[in-house]
């Protein structure tokens, strides 16, 4: 029998995995800045590909239908 966690744990994993998500993304833009200037050009391309990468993954996960 498969014994399953707490749903607890489940939100906790997101919380920590978005926590750490968030903190790359800024780590990115602000290195991105201090090397390359202009740091709203860069700061707005670390995001939009940030969440570009996050629509794309979203749009993929449709065809993941075994193994779920």
């Amino acid at each position: 029998m498969i014994h399953r966690a707490p749903l607890h744990l489940l939100y906790l994993n997101v919380l920590v995995i978005a926590t750490c998500g968030l903190i790359y993304e800024l780590l990115a833009g602000t290195l991105a800045s201090y090397l390359l200037g202009d740091s709203v050009t860069q700061f707005s391309l670390i995001i939009g590909v940030y969440l570009s990468a996050l629509g794309f993954g979203a749009w993929l996960s449709q065809y993941v239908t075994t193994k779920l």
